[in-house]
């Protein structure tokens, strides 16, 4: 029998703004060596990160997060550029997503309605962000200062977006759009 497919739970990110953070990657691309490139449709925020799950385990899942009092739509703001790794060669470049309280309190329901379930909560500290590339490709190479490549990104350096929904994401690792939403969940208007 196969593995499991992995889940996640993510907001999608606005369609304006995935032609804007695809002009990042092209330039970054000139300057960093990655081996994976996020396909613009798959740009989001994760909320959680729920791993490898059966049929009945994500059938829970989404029961929860139906019946998840939604909190009203809100906007955040998505600019700016970070990395997860070392500065020369990160492992992950990302744009930050601004820590606004609506934001931290969807993540919080989310991870408390999964635990409740008997998951593991993760504590690690929530950092919303978009993930661009990750896994540095070039081991011979290094990537310049974060503020040199800041000042090569074509601008805005930062965008504006509704948050209106949250998804349930199955991962499709052999496909070009590798992020499949599975359920959504409409946030109040």
């Amino acid at each position: 029998m196969g593995q499991n497919p992995h889940y996640f739970i993510g907001i999608p990110i606005a369609e304006e703004l995935q032609g804007w953070l695809r002009n990042w990657q092209t330039e970054i691309e000139k300057h960093a060596s990655y081996k994976q490139w996020t396909n613009e449709e798959d740009f989001h925020i994760t909320l959680k990160f729920l791993g490898g799950m059966n049929a009945t385990q994500i059938e829970r899942i989404v029961e929860l997060m139906d019946k998840l009092e939604p909190p009203e739509r809100f906007y955040t703001e998505i600019g700016d550029l970070g990395f997860f790794g070392k500065k020369t060669q990160p492992r992950v470049v990302w744009a930050d997503v601004e820590h606004i309280p609506s934001l931290l309190t969807l993540q919080n329901r989310i991870e408390e309605k999964v635990i409740q379930l008997g998951m593991e909560e993760d504590n690690r500290m929530y950092r919303p962000h978009v993930t661009l590339a990750k896994k540095w490709k070039d081991p011979e190479s290094s990537l310049k200062s974060r503020e040199e490549l800041l000042a090569q990104l074509p601008g805005p350096m930062k965008q504006r977006m509704l948050v209106q929904q949250f998804h349930i994401y199955q991962i499709e690792p052999q496909e070009d759009v590798k992020y499949k939403p599975i359920f959504t969940k409409n946030l109040k208007e």
